[in-house]
C-alpha cells in the first residue's frame, strides 16, 4: 500500500503495530466486497452490502490518508514516542467522536425518511450541497488546525 512508502522512514513507536491491523482490516474488507459482490448474497442483505461499501470506502479515502499523516509527523518531527503515542490516542479519539457523531445523524435522517424521493428536505438538501462545502471545509479545518497547533508546539 502507499503508506508503507511514509512507513519507511518513520520513527513512529507503533508503526508496525498500525502496519499490520490496517492491513488485515483491509483483507477482511476485500473479502466482504467480494462476497458481497455475489447476487445470491446482496439481494438478501442490501443494508449490510450497503455498510461493507461505506466503510470501503471510508478505509480508503480516510483511514489511509489518515495512516500516511501520522507516519509523515512521526517522521519529520522530534516527538517523543510518549508524545507520538499521545497525539495518536488523541487524533484516533478524535475521529472516532466525528465518526459516531456522522453516523447517528445519518440513522436519524434516514429513519425520518430524509432521503427518500420527492421529500422537501431531500430538494432542499440537493439545492445546497453541491453549492456548499461549508461542512468539508469546516471538518477539514478542525483537523489541520489540530495537527499544525501540534507540531508548531516545541
Amino acid at each position: 500500500m502507499e503508506y508503507y512508502v511514509f512507513a519507511y522512514a518513520s520513527d513512529h513507536p507503533w508503526k508496525d503495530q498500525i502496519l499490520s491491523v490496517h492491513f488485515w482490516f483491509t483483507a477482511i474488507l476485500i473479502a466482504l466486497s467480494m462476497i458481497y459482490s455475489l447476487p445470491v448474497v446482496y439481494k438478501r442483505s442490501e443494508k449490510v452490502q450497503y455498510l461493507v461499501s461505506i466503510v470501503v470506502s471510508q478505509n480508503l479515502f480516510g483511514i489511509t490518508f489518515y495512516i500516511c499523516a501520522l507516519l509523515l509527523i512521526a517522521e519529520e518531527t522530534d516527538a517523543s514516542a510518549e508524545s507520538m503515542i499521545t497525539f495518536t490516542w488523541i487524533s484516533l479519539t478524535f475521529g472516532l467522536i466525528v465518526f459516531l457523531l456522522v453516523f447517528a445523524r445519518f440513522i436519524r435522517k434516514i429513519r425520518r425518511g430524509d432521503y427518500r424521493d420527492g421529500s422537501r428536505q431531500a430538494a432542499m438538501r440537493e439545492k445546497f450541497e453541491y453549492k456548499s462545502y461549508l461542512h468539508a471545509a469546516t471538518a477539514a479545518g478542525l483537523g489541520i488546525f489540530f495537527i499544525l497547533q501540534y507540531v508548531i508546539r516545541p
